[in-house]
């Protein structure tokens, strides 16, 4: 019996210690810029951002930007393919996002990631009057919104995947209808195991818990369908606190001066930002089209990649 008992309190004084070791990168959840530096990254603004760039830095430059906010671009890495058809299609994980570097929470404010675009832009264009084009999926084409209203006269074309709202009041909206809780279903039990077994005193632990969370509620809210599309890792602190903890803000008021195309792409099964939702927020540009996939949900961009391909082309050709 005393050998039964001593084998246990020595496998519990090891789980401790990998317990311990979470906090450890690679452990809990893969290293970021900081911790491996064979990733492809490049300093903007003070902060290590992952990036990759595809194609023919002379052809008209698509910047795509990924959801979350705190999400990464894995899963819009086959839009890669967009080069061969005459495109210089960027990617980045964004501030304190995916890969790139974790920052402090003071460093995560809008005016931030306003610069971080604009530095992004004009590192991988070669001049100010090569053409530049937003493909922003989620919170990616809210973070587009906002720029294009500060800076509507860079921007040539944009194409949206159905964005939460372009003011503070439209997004405080969108997370009521999006975070609601369902008492004793299965999605909130896995929360509260992982909120249970998994504090929030380091980026890996917020990482993590924050990519149980999100992957859930897209799952049972914005899918209604298995949830397959990839990511690296989720920043925690920046899908906390951006943009909810923001003053208000409006990115609306300067948006009547593009007059270029906005294309927005709904889907039919996300029960959250539905076709009305979408075309409320397309409303607010002077020259935008809604155009809804049919038979998916929230993740139409990587579960349709040839449909949204096409619509995408036919956009940027015009």
């Amino acid at each position: 019996m005393k050998y039964f008992i001593g084998l246990i309190v020595l496998l519990f004084l090891n789980a401790c210690g990998k317990m311990e070791s979470m906090d450890d990168p690679g452990n809990l959840v893969p290293k970021t810029v900081t911790d491996n530096p064979d990733l492809p990254q490049l300093l903007i603004n003070g902060t290590i951002l992952h990036t990759e760039a595809f194609g023919n830095p002379n052809d008209p430059v698509l910047i795509v930007l990924h959801g979350g906010p705190g999400l990464d671009y894995r899963s819009l890495l086959q839009y890669q393919e967009l080069a061969s058809d005459g495109y210089y299609v960027v990617f980045f994980d964004q501030r304190g996002s995916g890969l790139s570097e974790r920052v402090d929470t003071e460093s995560i404010t809008l005016k931030n990631y306003t610069e971080d675009l604009k530095q992004v832009i004009n590192h991988y264009t070669l001049s100010d009057t090569q053409e530049v084009n937003f493909l922003g999926h989620s919170w990616g084409a809210m973070y587009a919104t906002m720029f294009i209203n500060e800076y509507p006269e860079r921007i040539t074309n944009a194409i949206y995947v159905e964005p939460g709202g372009f003011t503070s009041d439209e997004i405080a909206d969108f997370f009521g209808k999006t975070f609601q809780p369902e008492l004793f279903s299965e999605w909130m039990n896995d929360m509260a195991w992982v909120n249970n077994g998994y504090s929030s005193d380091s980026h890996e632990k917020v990482d993590y818990k924050q990519a149980m969370l999100v992957a859930n509620v897209i799952v049972h809210q914005m899918d209604n369908e298995e949830h397959p599309a990839p990511s690296w890792r989720w920043g925690g602190m920046v899908s906390i606190h951006l943009p909810r903890d923001q003053k208000e803000f409006d990115w609306t008021t300067n948006l009547a001066a593009f007059e270029n195309e906005v294309l927005f792409i709904n889907s039919e099964l996300n029960t959250v930002q539905t076709l009305e939702h979408q075309k409320g927020l397309a409303s607010h540009y002077p020259n935008a089209e809604v155009v809804t996939i049919n038979d998916v949900g929230h993740d139409v961009l990587y579960q349709r990649f040839e449909e949204c391909r096409v619509l995408i082309l036919n956009l940027l050709n015009r």
